[in-house]
C-alpha cells in the first residue's frame, strides 16, 4: 500500500511499463504546433504561423530512435545510458509535448498513472479474453483500443 508520495520513486518498472506503453501506443499521437519563425526541415523551408501536425508515434517507433523499435520491451527504459549496443533516444519520446509548450500537466499525469498502476496490479488480475476480431486503434480526439476484451479478477 503506497503511504506517502515519496514510495512512488521506488517504482521504476512501472515508469519503465508506462513509457514503453506510451512510447508505442500513445494516447494522443498527434500534436499541432505552429513555426515561431520560417524554418528549414530537410531542405523544405516551411514559412512562419505554419501549422504543422506531427505524428509522435512515427518517430517513437522509428529503428535509429530505438533498437527493436517495435517490440515491447519495457527493459530499454532501465538500462543506463550508454551500456550496451541498444539504440536508445528518449528525445525520440514526446507523450506530452516538447520544448518550451510541453503539457504543463505532464509531471501529474507522470504520478497518478503510476500510483494507479500500483494499485491496480497489487488488487486485480487481468486476463486477455480471445475474441473472433482483432484488436484495432480507433483515433477520435485520442486513441483508444477497440475490441480489446479483458477480465479483470480481484486478487485475494
Amino acid at each position: 500500500m503506497l503511504r506517502n508520495i515519496s514510495q512512488t520513486e521506488k517504482l521504476p518498472f512501472l515508469d519503465a511499463f508506462r513509457d514503453e506503453v506510451m512510447r508505442l501506443k500513445p494516447v494522443a499521437p498527434i500534436m499541432v504546433m505552429e513555426t515561431k519563425q520560417t524554418q528549414d526541415i530537410l531542405g523544405v523551408s516551411i514559412p512562419k504561423r505554419t501549422q504543422l501536425i506531427l505524428l509522435t508515434r512515427r518517430v517513437a517507433t522509428r529503428e535509429e530512435n530505438f533498437s527493436d523499435a517495435g517490440e515491447f520491451r519495457p527493459d530499454r527504459w532501465l538500462r543506463e545510458s550508454g551500456t550496451d549496443l541498444m539504440t536508445h533516444d528518449p528525445r525520440a519520446f514526446m507523450p506530452f509535448g516538447g520544448g518550451p509548450r510541453f503539457c504543463p500537466g505532464r509531471s501529474l499525469a507522470f504520478l497518478q498513472m503510476r500510483v494507479v498502476l500500483a494499485m491496480f496490479l497489487k488488487n486485480f488480475e487481468v486476463e486477455l479474453l480471445s475474441v473472433k476480431e482483432p484488436v484495432q486503434e480507433r483515433l477520435s480526439f485520442t486513441m483508444y483500443p477497440d475490441n480489446l476484451v479483458v477480465r479483470i479478477k480481484h486478487r485475494r
